[in-house]
């Protein structure tokens, strides 16, 4: 794989894009339980607190010299970033709270919390570990559960986004923007952390 490839791939799948692509999928397969307002509404709240904000808090710590680049390159880079993200994560999952048909949404949200509580631990370690596996990995089990509950076609989905966490894997490699522990630690939190919210929603 080029590194230029590599690049492509890695802000294509950046992590603040994934939940994006859950909540559009989400809608796109459950879109029959919900009218058209109440979906434009949550998506609008998910692109607003998952990506919007991100990015305007990203170009103020890069203003104020604390990071210097989109993929935070450093453990102590992260800290920030991850806290601020947390307290938006908390806002949506807040938001998802009491209404049933959003359950699954709010598992997600939820599962990417608990993953964040691992990633910011290791930060605080001074271990940094590839938040593109955690994201996707977290995406991925979602997939798995969505399948167990809705009985909805999205195998070929699950496989497909198999094969988009082993390219964003290899391309994270190929920038030396991760070593192998690191990535395979995103993927094992991910998993984990997503996973554990079985006992709430199925």
């Amino acid at each position: 794989m080029s590194k230029s490839l590599a690049k492509v791939i890695s802000y294509l799948f950046y992590p603040i894009l994934i939940p994006i692509y859950v909540t559009g999928f989400f809608f796109y397969q459950t879109y029959f339980l919900f009218d058209k307002e109440q979906m434009i509404n949550t998506f609008r709240l998910v692109l607003m607190l998952d990506f919007f904000f991100p990015v305007l808090f990203y170009f103020f710590l890069k203003n104020r010299k604390y990071c210097d680049s989109i993929f935070l390159d450093t453990a102590e880079q992260r800290k920030i970033p991850v806290l601020l993200y947390m307290a938006l994560l908390v806002l949506i999952i807040i938001r998802f709270t009491g209404i049933p048909d959003l359950l699954p949404l709010k598992m997600f949200f939820t599962g990417l919390f608990t993953a964040h509580i691992f990633v910011l631990i290791l930060l605080y370690l001074d271990k940094k570990i590839s938040l593109h596996l955690v994201y996707l990995t977290v995406a991925l089990v979602f997939i798995g559960m969505f399948d167990i509950q809705y009985r909805l076609p999205v195998r070929l989905t699950f496989m497909g986004g198999i094969l988009i966490a082993g390219l964003v894997a290899s391309s994270r490699l190929r920038l030396n923007a991760h070593n192998q522990e690191e990535v395979y630690l995103g993927v094992l939190i991910g998993a984990i952390s997503q996973l554990s919210m079985l006992y709430f929603w199925l």
